[in-house]
This record gives structure tokens, sequence and C-alpha cells, in this order.
């Protein structure tokens, strides 16, 4: 069946963007599901599955990108989601596998970038199953005891969490030269300054201009500030479409929140983010910096009443906020004092953990 939609797409040009041809079992027949781009956050298209088959089509601005091919709005509102991504440019794709195989194990064709994706998708799926297993059986045994079984079992558990952690290291440092390996890196960004420096400098010229290689050339410039160092300065644009530089603000400790329009605890912190922007307006300013579709952005500014100021830029979590911050996860707060160096950061949110570290700033009990 995916040979025949192949054939009767061969009139589509490489000229005219991208085509996704998809062939997943196990999906009912009507099942929406969805094309995202994943760096921006932007839905690119949506389609209806019918006797297992699919298409998407559009144009990438930018090549290549990781696309997530991920169920519909009615089937994540019902709690069942499968997705599996793709890296590619304006190329025809055909994805072939069973729902069962989402998101690492799926075969596919017609991109050699795609290629070196699944290549890294398979062997990290063989990881993960071992790890399940193992993982499975250290649960077999109740909470109340502590045998040497069990001891002997969460020492099998561990010592394949380690192993896989060397092995994707070692994986990404081998095949930097790899958008794969580029990608993978940016959700990590923990190499040391002097080993990235290195790596970067052996990039092809290709994937230095890449916005992945862009994002690591700008991190091996702008090292993540430790508590102490001084911060890093990034243009945006507020809601309005005026311009904005972090160092626009003077003399008032920054609270700066990387935050995500589809994250659900960047949404439990607005009420917070609202009520202590006012309480501490004299001293503190509040920045939200997000990392999504600008619309999206927009969009959330309204229904969250952020009533302090929000910036944006374009490229997502590539850009040079998020890659100067090196940002892999929001909510990410940094607190700045008013002689702009880093006095605390975290990732994550809980309730009275924002005014808790403005006042330790702030030196109130």
């Amino acid at each position: 069946m995916l040979i025949a939609i192949l054939i009767g797409l061969t009139s589509y040009k490489k000229g005219n963007g991208f085509l996704i041809a998809g062939y997943i079992t196990g999906i009912a027949d009507s099942t929406q599901i969805m094309l995202q781009n994943i760096s921006s956050g932007e839905y690119l298209d949506s389609t209806l599955v019918i006797k297992s088959n699919f298409t998407f089509r559009g144009r990438l601005n930018e090549t290549p990108e990781e696309l997530r091919i991920i169920s519909g709005l009615k089937e994540l509102q019902k709690g069942n989601l499968f997705y599996t991504d793709l890296l590619m440019g304006n190329e025809t794709v055909a994805v072939k596998g069973d729902i069962s195989d989402m998101p690492l194990n799926v075969t596919t064709s017609g991109s050699p970038v795609q290629k070196e994706a699944e290549l890294y998708h398979k062997q990290l799926h063989a990881w993960n199953v071992k790890l399940r297993r193992l993982k499975a059986n250290l649960k077999l045994f109740p909470d109340s005891i502590n045998t040497i079984e069990k001891k002997q079992a969460a020492a099998s558990v561990k010592k394949v969490s380690d192993s896989l952690e060397v092995w994707q290291t070692s994986f990404i440092k081998n095949n930097f030269n790899s958008y794969i390996a580029l990608v993978m890196y940016n959700y990590r960004r923990d190499f040391n300054t002097d080993t990235l420096k290195k790596l970067y400098n052996n990039l092809p010229g290709a994937l230095k201009q890449s916005k992945f290689g862009k994002s690591i050339y700008m991190q091996v410039n702008y090292p993540k500030p430790a508590l102490g160092d001084n911060y890093n300065d990034f243009e945006a644009v507020n809601t309005k479409g005026n311009s904005f530089k972090l160092s626009n603000i003077k003399d008032k400790y920054i609270l700066l929140q990387f935050a995500g329009t589809g994250c659900y605890w960047s949404h439990m912190s607005m009420p917070e983010m609202r009520m202590l922007s006012s309480e501490y307006k004299d001293s503190v300013s509040f920045v939200s910096y997000f990392m999504d579709d600008k619309a999206e952005w927009l969009n959330t500014c309204k229904t969250d009443s952020v009533t302090w100021l929000s910036v944006w830029s374009k490229g997502g979590k590539y850009s040079d906020a998020a890659s100067k911050y090196s940002v892999t996860g929001t909510p990410t707060f940094v607190l700045i004092s008013p002689d702009k160096k880093v006095v605390s950061s975290w990732f994550g949110y809980e309730d009275g953990i924002v005014e808790k570290e403005i006042r330790k700033a702030l030196s109130i009990n």
C-alpha cells in the first residue's frame, strides 16, 4: 500500500517542499494526526489515517528540521498519545511501522539525514527495551523487602542506565559531524566549553551554518553563566512588537523565566508570577521569554493574563537567548542582580519557589 502511495505522488517535485507518506498499522481509521515543527512548536499540517495510510505536505524554510508526527487533539484528550520524530528537509520521506514501533522503531526511506537519525533512534530503542525489562523485574519485589536478589536487580538497572549514558555521550562525540548528533546534543547542552569548542571547530561548513550549529557556536562563545558569573544579554521583541534587550533593565534584579506555551508547569507558575511581579515591582523586573510559535506566545499572554514583560524571538530552543543560557527545558528561571550577576537559577516550578529565591536575594526574612 505504501508503494502505491509513493507511485501516486511521483508528480510531487522536490522544489514544491516536503511530503511525508506514512503507513502505520494499529491506528484506527479516521484518527486525526498532526505534524509539528519541534523547535518552533508550530503545527504544519493535519490529516486523517485511512487504512493505516496518511500523508503530510508542506514547505520548510530551514532544512533540515526536526518534525514530530503526533496523535491529534481528540486522541490526546483521551490520553492516547503516540508519536514519532523525523529529521528531514524538503524531501519525500516514507514512514512505515506499527503503532507499537512508535516513537523510536519505525522504518523510513527517502532522506539521508533521517536515515542517520533512524540509526540512532533504533539503537536507543534497543537500550530502552532492555532497561524497561530490568525495571519491570525490579518492580516485582515488594517495597518492604530488601533481599540480595532485589539489590542485584537494582544494581542491574543502574548498570544499564549508566551504560546507556556512556553510549549516548560517545555517540554524540563520535558522530558530531552529523545533524542527529547536533540535535541530540542540544537536548542536553552539558559538555564543558573546551570539549564543545573542539567538536564545533571540526564541523563542516554546512553544519556550522545550520541552526543547530549556530546554537552550539553561541554556547561556545557564551557559556551558561554559573552562580556569580556575568549574565548573558540577548535581544527579543515584546508583545507590541517593539525591540527589547535584557540590558535595557537598569538598577533592578531581573527574574528571567524561559517558558513554554505547551508546558504545564509554565502555566502553573503564571498566577504567582502575576502576583509577585506587582508586589516586588520596585526592586525586581519580571521577564518571561517564550520558546514557541509566535502566535501561540501571543495567545498565551492573553489567556494566562501575563501582565509583566513577556518577550519572544525566532528559533525556539535554538534562539540566541535559549542558547546563551543552555536551556534544556521549561520553565527555567534565572535571577540576576542589578550589577548583572547570576545569583540563582533553577529548573521547574513549585508553589512558593519564585518568592523564596527573590526574598533570599533581597535579604528579606
